[in-house]
């Protein structure tokens, strides 16, 4: 017998079962307008209130509503965007949002009525502390009507403290760093009588001598108050009762 034939069998594979196409999935609701739940939640989103604005009041600052009606979680919020400690009267707040121009060598222009009744700083304070980079001293604000510091008065007594002659002893005390101040002050104390039309008055300027406000030079015009939070410059007072003097 000859060898065997040897026959090789090929295994029919099995059909391979393929899902019909998915033609019939609904898009989700935000691709479809007219789906039932976009339309609910359409709905409720016109319906929803909005915040009321917060505004300038003198007596009370209103705060921000606690939720916003949005869809979209808030991100966390950031050291720049807490809120500030302390407020200041938007007539007072640098940069100043009103056209009012007073030059501080001059009595304060007339100003509504309602400042003298209004918070120059919310938490109202009893006196207010006031420093510049241009004077070596810390000028002092007290109310005068209210038991409280008003915006009026914040004007007031920073033309009050600015007319303070400076007495001899006080430039001999100054530090070495801002001994170069005073012949640019002296500069402009003479530049500030002469300019006084009146003869009784330039006398009577020319005999009172320098004052602190001529140690803001040329750049004697009000720009406004910045709250101060360093502790260096606190020195142990809270937050709110000192600020910055800019001036232009």
């Amino acid at each position: 017998m000859g060898p065997r034939e040897k026959r090789v069998r090929f295994v029919t594979p099995a059909p391979i079962h393929v899902p019909p196409a998915m033609t019939s999935q609904a898009p989700p609701p935000w691709q479809n307008s007219r789906s039932p739940q976009y339309a609910q939640s359409f709905a409720q989103a016109q319906l929803s209130p909005l915040p009321s604005p917060v505004y300038w009041q003198p007596y009370v600052l209103v705060p921000p509503p606690a939720s916003m009606h949005m869809s979209v979680p808030s991100a966390p919020p950031t050291p720049s965007a807490r809120p500030a400690p302390a407020w200041v009267h938007p007539a007072l707040h640098a940069p100043l949002q009103h056209n009012l121009v007073w030059d501080m060598r001059l009595s304060p222009p007339p100003t509504a009525p309602a400042l003298r009744g209004e918070h120059a700083t919310h938490p109202v304070r009893a006196q207010l502390l006031v420093t510049c980079a241009l004077l070596p001293w810390t000028l002092p604000l007290a109310p005068s009507t209210h038991l409280f510091v008003s915006a009026q008065d914040v004007f007031d007594a920073l033309y009050t403290a600015l007319r303070t002659p400076v007495r001899p002893e006080e430039i001999d005390a100054l530090p070495h760093s801002q001994r170069s101040r005073v012949g640019a002050a002296g500069e402009a104390y003479k530049a500030r009588y002469r300019a006084c039309i009146d003869p009784a008055r330039r006398a009577r300027e020319k005999a009172a001598g320098m004052r602190r406000v001529d140690f803001l030079g040329v750049t004697c015009r009000f720009a406004g108050l910045v709250l101060v939070e360093d502790v260096g410059v606190l020195r142990g007072r809270s937050v709110g009762e000192v600020w910055t003097l800019q001036v232009m």
